[in-house]
């Protein structure tokens, strides 16, 4: 894990008493309320506020070092979450474009397909095959804990962009946004759109800390902020993407007439796609969609085209943080100090501004490119 300091991510406060989640993300039910009531000016003030300031592109600068390090002879084993997700092309090709410029020797992209097993078989190739360094971009860290740990333990580093920070050492680099700062967005986009009234039902993936941390977060602010809300929970999972409907969702549709949901949140963009156009093959469009991102090239073309009942995602800084784990590689296995990169900026994308990203990613306009390339002698 990168290192960190005092911009370390801080912990979610629990609110039990506010959120009625007892059967917890591994098994909620979509009878499960986290809060009804009455509307609240407050609360929807609050959350247009913040919607206002997360769709505007950060001019912060993203994390950069300061010192060279050396261009060393690795061999990296490269694993894709899902190949026929254009998220997982654009991680991979990134970091094949960085890692050229570094002079790796790069294995083939295996497709884990979206499957622990997979990523489990992938991890012990490389630790077997003597490669020095795996890059697998947004694995499922819980589910694949023991194959990481024997990796590292074996000497390998592992860059996991988009996964949540992990308690795993220097050598399993993160680099990824603030998922609490995420969920909070979605949820505020969530309350302006329903103008502080309405069914949510959310479909959490627990395979991923990161999803799961961004809908802790989504309720969390929409139990304070939206009385007048109620949120209903599902169980999903990325397996399931494999099958039309998803058959979770294609569930829902039968099982909430029109005028009995207001809205919809998806755990990634290739899910709310399908939500989507589920919903529109059945003559609906009732129910407004979104997910926590994080947001790929056809994804934000589909918000710009303002065709569907799909409002809204968040994009995030994906083409650096390939190269950020390059650069952190080389300086786990040179013995160099890190940087902190959990924290990155997001956007919350919406129909009204998803053109502004450039490749599916949020990146102010940095050349981080050079300054990589300048420090790596």
């Amino acid at each position: 894990m990168t290192r960190h300091s005092s911009s370390r991510r801080r912990s979610l406060p629990r609110i039990a008493a506010a959120v009625a989640l007892t059967c917890g993300l591994a098994g909620c039910s979509a009878g499960a309320e986290v809060a009804t009531g009455d509307v609240s000016d407050a609360g929807l003030k609050a959350a247009q506020a913040l919607v206002a300031e997360a769709t505007v592109l950060s001019a912060t600068d993203l994390p950069l070092p300061s010192e060279p390090v050396a261009r060393q002879k690795l061999r990296v084993f490269v694993v894709s979450p899902n190949a026929s997700n254009p998220y997982s092309t654009l991680m991979v090709q990134s970091f094949q474009e960085a890692a050229g410029v570094m002079g790796w020797e790069l294995s083939p992209a295996y497709d884990a397909a979206s499957s622990a097993t997979k990523g489990a078989g992938f991890i012990r190739q490389a630790v077997q095959e003597g490669y020095n360094a795996i890059y697998y971009p947004s694995m499922q860290v819980d589910a694949l804990r023991g194959p990481v740990q024997e990796a590292l333990a074996a000497g390998l580093t592992i860059a996991c962009p988009d996964c949540a920070p992990q308690q795993l050492g220097d050598s399993f680099i993160t680099p990824t946004t603030d998922n609490a700062e995420i969920g909070r967005r979605l949820a505020a986009h969530a309350i302006t759109t329903l103008q502080g009234k309405g069914t949510i039902l959310t479909y959490p993936d627990p395979e991923y800390s990161t999803i799961t941390q961004r809908f802790e977060a989504f309720d969390e602010y929409i139990a304070q902020n939206c009385p007048a809300c109620t949120v209903k929970p599902t169980q999903f999972t990325a397996a399931s993407l494999a099958q039309p409907g998803p058959p979770v969702w294609a569930s829902a549709l039968s099982t909430n007439p029109p005028g009995t949901v207001d809205l919809a949140v998806a755990p990634f963009a290739v899910a709310s796609r399908l939500f989507a156009t589920t919903q529109q093959s059945r003559g609906r469009s009732d129910i407004k969609i979104m997910d926590t991102g994080n947001s790929d090239v056809q994804q934000l073309d589909l918000l710009a085209t303002k065709s569907l009942p799909y409002i809204g995602s968040t994009a995030v800084p994906e083409q650096y943080e390939a190269w950020a784990s390059v650069d952190l590689i080389a300086r786990v296995r040179a013995g160099q100090p890190l940087y902190d990169v959990t924290k990155l900026p997001s956007v919350l994308a919406t129909p009204d501004n998803a053109v502004q990203f450039k490749s599916g990613s949020a990146e102010p306009d940095i050349d981080y490119k050079t300054r990589f390339t300048e420090l790596w002698r």
